[in-house]
């Protein structure tokens, strides 16, 4: 393991694990609000549904009277209520066509409902697949970026004694500064901030004296490819020493 610090024990990696602990928490607040609102429309499906049946069976019963009221006629009735009787008949059978066409309706609106609730466990899965994936990156960063304390301990006492020394910054920053470069001037020193930005990728800044950038990108592309901070640390120092 390189004799360094992780950026986790260092804290850089605070602003990446609040952010995905807050996307989690929206994602399952919304999911559970839109469940919540898929139960509240079955069950008030269910409701309807109960209701119009409870009407539909009255409408039969009606109807079964109607054709016992009917059969009395023909034994023996007269013209006045039969016309009557089927008035009553035609009002129960439109009655019954309006109530199976919202049986119809709701029974559409429930196939809607049910698509509906299936296309969110769908996206619900999408996503929850995509925050393990995220979840086992950052652990696999961490679990790289991870050194021990005797690590970290020889590591400080090797880099003191070649001249280099860092401390935290502010904005998660981490300055570095080397002396020991300058055969004329021992104690001259030579710094930079290395940051960790959103996209959790290492950037360098404010390299004291300006270092040219054909010098400071490639070993940025290894160090965020390989996560290699010592080898970074001596790219940095003998690019340092080229300006001398």
């Amino acid at each position: 393991m390189p004799p360094f610090a992780s950026p986790d024990q260092l804290g850089f990696t605070g602003s990446l694990l609040t952010t995905l602990r807050e996307s989690r928490a929206k994602l399952d607040a919304f999911i559970d609000d839109q469940m919540e609102q898929a139960d509240a429309a079955a069950a008030a499906h269910e409701a309807r549904v109960a209701q119009e049946q409870t009407f539909v069976d009255a409408q039969v019963s009606n109807l079964l009277q109607v054709e016992l009221e009917r059969g009395l006629y023909e034994n023996g009735g007269n013209n006045e209520k039969a016309v009557g009787l089927a008035k009553r008949r035609e009002e129960l059978a439109r009655q019954e066509d309006g109530v199976k066409h919202e049986i119809q309706s709701l029974q559409a609106k429930q196939t809607e409902q049910e698509k509906n609730l299936k296309a969110l466990q769908q996206e619900e899965a999408k996503h929850r697949e995509r925050a393990d994936e995220a979840n086992e990156r950052k652990e696999k960063v961490e679990a790289a970026k991870r050194t021990t304390v005797d690590d970290l301990t020889r590591g400080i006492i090797n880099y003191k004694f070649l001249g280099l020394d860092f401390e935290k910054a502010k904005d998660d920053r981490l300055k570095f500064t080397f002396t020991q470069l300058d055969a004329g001037d021992p104690n001259r020193t030579f710094s930079f901030f290395l940051n960790v930005n959103d996209e959790d990728a290492y950037e360098v800044e404010e390299t004291m004296p300006p270092l040219h950038q054909s010098e400071t990108i490639p070993l940025l592309e290894n160090l965020n490819e390989t996560d290699d901070l010592s080898a970074f640390v001596r790219g940095m120092r003998n690019a340092f020493s080229n300006t001398l």
